[in-house]
């Protein structure tokens, strides 16, 4: 499979190991750690160019609050959330949400 991304990088438990099963390792995959504290490898990943986030959506993150200090670094730094697409599981319900970052736009 050829990915439409550079790299899908995963922020909680359980977003990457099934894609890399089910695309057999194909397409570029990597794990995000989420440390406000440390935020070097999420700013670092954030502004590559191609780069998109898996996680589960707010509220089911196996690490309570990943999402959230995730967005809280994005923000401290001038970026903004975009969701790309909500991957919804069997009865469809959320469960995924696929997106990036991108510098806030300062309105005047």
């Amino acid at each position: 499979m050829q990915s439409h991304y550079g790299e899908i990088d995963g922020i909680d438990w359980g977003t990457i190991v099934p894609l890399r099963v089910l695309e057999r390792a194909t397409v570029p995959m990597d794990f995000v750690n989420v440390d406000e504290q440390a935020p070097q490898q999420a700013l670092a990943k954030m502004d590559k160019a191609g780069v998109v986030f898996l996680g589960h959506i707010r509220g089911i993150e196996v690490f309570t609050g990943v999402d959230d200090k995730f967005d809280a670094i994005a923000a401290k730094n001038g970026m903004t959330k975009q969701v790309i697409k909500t991957y919804p599981d069997g009865n469809g319900r959320p469960i995924f949400e696929l997106y990036q970052y991108h510098p806030s736009v300062k309105k005047p």
